[in-house]
């Protein structure tokens, strides 16, 4: 999934290790709820669709048999299910990184 942040803009990190800041732990939480929160909204069979192919590293069709569906139908509840997470992500104020 592609990564999403606020619309806020961060400073860059410097090159330098030794004066890099500690990771942003606070935004890193709240995106974390808000990709749980559009998850939860997602329908249940596209919710599956979404959770085998991230989650599970047997082949498409190994993941189309287990939610008894066609490897094409698959294919179209995961394009479905990734169209509603961004959608719900930029609704939540989130977008996608440069």
């Amino acid at each position: 999934m592609r990564a999403y942040r606020r619309t806020r803009r961060f400073e860059p990190l410097s090159t330098d290790p030794g004066t890099q800041p500690a990771p942003d732990l606070t935004a890193a939480a709240e995106a974390g709820a808000a990709i749980r929160h559009c998850l939860a909204n997602l329908p249940e069979r596209q919710r599956g669709a979404f959770h085998l192919e991230q989650l599970d590293s047997a082949p498409r069709s190994e993941h189309s048999r287990r939610l008894g569906v066609t490897p094409s139908h698959f294919a179209v509840l995961l394009h479905r299910a990734y169209a509603m997470l961004r959608d719900c992500l930029e609704r939540a104020g989130w977008r996608r990184s440069p």
